[in-house]
Order: structure tokens, then C-alpha cells, then sequence
């Protein structure tokens, strides 16, 4: 944590090392303490649990010639509190009005000798209202040494799943901190049913979560890898012959593996100079990278309008984390006539991702602000090109522009959804 204006963050960041969990730099003191009585506001912890490390520290402007007016006389002393209780635990004190050093003359005082960097503190961050599992029929909560029935979980709980399990049962949505299911246990996420995990979200043997087409599994921690084996049936719409659909995978083996009948054949984008649309192999999948796939001229798809849905069951490890897709502009002034700076990206989750808080993230500011939808609402006629206004378009004035009479986004990318 550092005063407002200081310099020295990059050296006291160093001296941190990597068994240090930096949860914020802060550089304006008064974004941590508003009062004495309330001494860690606005400090930000993480919501992954576990064990964590905490360096607690204050850098503290002097003036070398007592007058705090003169940003040029400043030097930065390393103000800790020395009042250390124990081992686990450091009380930061904001009150800093000691008299000015007879010493330096500075207009505050060193509360500590150089020699000393930083306290630690150890924080443990986790479920703070216990265990609670579904027993088929109301849910209970673990009081050692038995289960007593309960109310829902919430964040503040780890949940075990050792019975079958259905959102759209009696026991609904779940929000929990950590979630296990048992060997041979299914726990079923129905159509716009959701599981949400601050952490981890764990299945064990032969357990699995069924998600389906539009349910959602979402893990908000992106520090630790998921060790959750889900089975996700994704069905499109009406499909015809020569009909693409814009895909990505949602988990964290090769879904292309799986590919079932009616695809024949697909492609992946590549952005910026000499870019253009590539022929798909199995070495070209990358979680968070889409591609498409075409409806082969087979029975019944080739029926004509209006087409059949097609399923994909799609079995693996769910994917979590960031993950970073490099994206390269070609300039148009350069290139006019075939320029390549559509990139097609992929939702890598088995829940939905939010369009708007997507293309807002500091990490996507030079994505152009609009997201495109392939609706297949034109039949191929079997040569020529495809037509662009089968884009239904999404953009962060909310607006939308309907393809063809389609009905258009609302911004929201499904799981296993690519999009331009």
C-alpha cells in the first residue's frame, strides 16, 4: 500500500517475492483508511480460497525541509506499525502525527528503523457458515458429528453433492463457495438453470454435471485450473445444407474429436496482414478461438427450408481462467480492396458471457465495439458468396441490426459460441 504520490512501488513490489499475494497498490491513502475506527476500507481480497500471505506496509512522505508544499524536498520512508501482536496478526495504525524529527528536521517521523520491510499476515479465505449437501429431498448443513436440515446454500457455504441432483428440483439454483460431487453422483444443470462457484468446482470419479443447452456453469475464481468433468448437449436451430454455425469450446480437450453428422467441413479466421479464412484441423483449436463448421448436403438436411436442429454433445473438463487471444489489424488504407480485421473469437466457458462487460474490459478497448452473429437466414444456393447481412449485429450503444428479418442479439454469447 502505498501513500499518495510515491515512487518507490516498483522496489517495495520487488522486495514482496512471489510468496506474496499483493491484493491492491493503492495510491491514495485515503481510498484505505477514512477513520482510525475503521481501519481497512476500501482494501479489495480475493474470491479464490485458500491460504494467502498479506505484506502490509506504509510508504510515507517526508520533506527534508519541513514543508510539505515542496514536492521537491520529498523523501519516502517505509512507515510500518511496530505494534505486532503475533505471528499471524498486524495492526495497521493510520494515525501518523508524530511530532517532526529532531534528527532530519522532516515534518513526519520514521516509525521504524530502515532495516525492517514489511509485516506478513496470514489470511485464510474460504466458507464461513460450513458444509452443506442435498440429501434427495431438503438440504442440510454438516454440525459435527451429523447433517440437520438447513436452509439453501449461499456464498458462504462449501457444498457436497452425494445424491442426484437437478436444478429444476426442490433444491433449484445453487451459489456456493466450493462445490464437490461424488463418484457416480449427476448433478443436472436444466435449460437456463445455473451452478455458480466463487472457487472450485470439483468432480470426483465417475461424478459429472450434465449442463444443458442453455444452462450454465460458472466458476468465478480464474487462479485455479477446473477439475469439473461435464457433459454440455449444445443444439442449434434450424439448419439446412451448406448452413454454417459458429462455434468454440467450451472445455478443455479437443471437442473436434466429437464432431458429429451432418459437419463436413470447417474454418478458422486469421486476423490482420494476409489474413482470410483457413481451412480447420484439428491442431488449429484454441480455447477462446472460434471457428465454423458446414451442414453437409446429407439427409434430412437437405430437405430444404426449414431445416432440422442439430446436437453436439460435448464431453470434457470445463475450461477456467483468462485465457488470450491475440487479435493483429490490418490498415485499410494500405489494404482496401481485402483487408482482414475481422477476428473470430470464441465464448471458452459452458455458461454465457456477457457482450457488454466483454467488449468494456480494459484488455478489448481496440475490438471496434461490435459483435457479430452468424443466423444462416439466407439459403445457399450453392455458389457464390455468403451474405453479410446474415449478421445480426451487437453493438455497446445496445443497439442491434436484424438479419433478414432474424431475431437479433441481446449481447448475450452463449456458451460454445463463436462470434466475428
Amino acid at each position: 500500500m502505498n501513500a499518495s504520490g510515491s515512487t518507490s512501488s516498483g522496489t517495495y513490489n520487488g522486495s514482496l517475492g512471489t510468496n506474496i499475494t499483493k491484493f491492491k497498490d493503492y495510491t491514495d491513502a485515503s481510498s484505505i483508511v477514512t477513520s482510525i475506527n475503521n481501519p481497512v476500507q476500501g482494501v479489495l481480497c480475493p474470491t479464490c480460497s485458500g491460504p494467502y500471505k498479506v505484506a502490509i506496509a506504509m510508504l510515507a512522505w517526508v520533506s527534508t525541509t519541513n514543508n510539505c508544499n515542496d514536492p521537491s524536498s520529498f523523501i519516502y520512508h517505509r512507515d510500518i506499525n511496530k505494534n505486532k501482536v503475533s505471528d499471524d496478526l498486524v495492526v495497521l495504525n493510520p494515525a501518523h502525527n508524530d511530532a517532526p524529527s529532531s534528527v532530519t528536521g522532516s515534518a513526519f517521523k520514521n516509525s521504524l528503523p530502515g532495516t525492517s520491510l514489511f509485516y506478513v499476515s496470514r489470511v485464510t479465505i474460504g466458507a464461513s457458515d460450513g458444509l452443506k449437501r442435498w440429501n434427495g429431498t431438503t438440504w442440510q448443513k454438516f454440525v459435527n458429528p451429523v447433517w440437520v436440515d438447513s436452509t439453501p446454500p449461499t456464498f458462504k457455504n462449501d457444498v457436497l453433492m452425494d445424491t442426484d441432483y437437478s436444478t429444476t428440483g426442490g433444491g433449484g439454483n445453487i451459489q456456493c463457495n466450493d462445490i464437490t460431487v461424488n463418484t457416480g453422483v449427476v448433478v443436472t444443470i436444466e435449460e437456463g438453470g445455473y451452478i455458480e462457484a466463487l472457487n472450485t468446482v470439483t468432480t470426483l470419479g465417475t461424478g459429472k454435471i450434465i449442463v444443458k443447452n442453455t444452462g450454465n456453469l460458472v466458476q468465478r475464481c480464474d487462479e485455479k485450473p477446473s477439475t469439473a468433468y461435464i457433459e454440455h448437449k449444445k443444439t442449434t436451430g434450424n439448419k439446412r445444407k451448406w448452413d454454417y454455425v459458429y462455434w468454440g469450446t467450451p472445455i478443455v480437450q479437443n471437442m473436434l474429436s466429437s464432431k458429429p453428422s451432418p459437419f463436413d467441413i470447417g474454418y478458422w479466421r486469421q486476423s490482420g496482414p494476409g489474413g482470410g479464412w483457413r481451412t480447420l484441423t484439428a491442431g488449429d483449436m484454441q480455447v477462446g478461438k472460434g471457428f465454423i463448421l458446414r451442414v453437409g448436403n446429407s439427409s434430412p438436411w437437405n430437405d430444404g427450408t426449414p431445416g432440422y436442429p442439430t446436437e453436439w454433445q460435448i464431453n470434457g473438463t470445463a475450461n477456467n481462467g483468462i485465457f488470450s487471444i491475440p487479435v493483429i489489424q490490418e490498415n485499410y488504407a494500405t489494404n482496401p480492396t481485402n483487408y482482414n480485421n475481422g477476428a473470430l473469437l470464441a465464448n471458452p466457458y459452458p455458461c454465457a458471457v456477457d457482450g457488454k462487460k466483454f467488449l468494456e474490459d480494459p484488455n478489448n478497448l481496440n475490438l471496434e465495439g461490435s459483435l457479430f452473429f452468424w443466423t444462416s437466414a439466407t439459403q445457399y444456393p450453392g455458389t457464390g458468396a455468403y451474405q453479410d447481412p446474415d449478421y445480426a449485429v451487437w453493438n455497446l450503444t445496445g443497439s442491434t441490426i436484424t438479419a433478414n428479418g432474424q431475431t437479433p442479439s441481446d449481447g448475450t454469447i452463449p456458451s460454445g459460441q463463436g462470434f466475428l
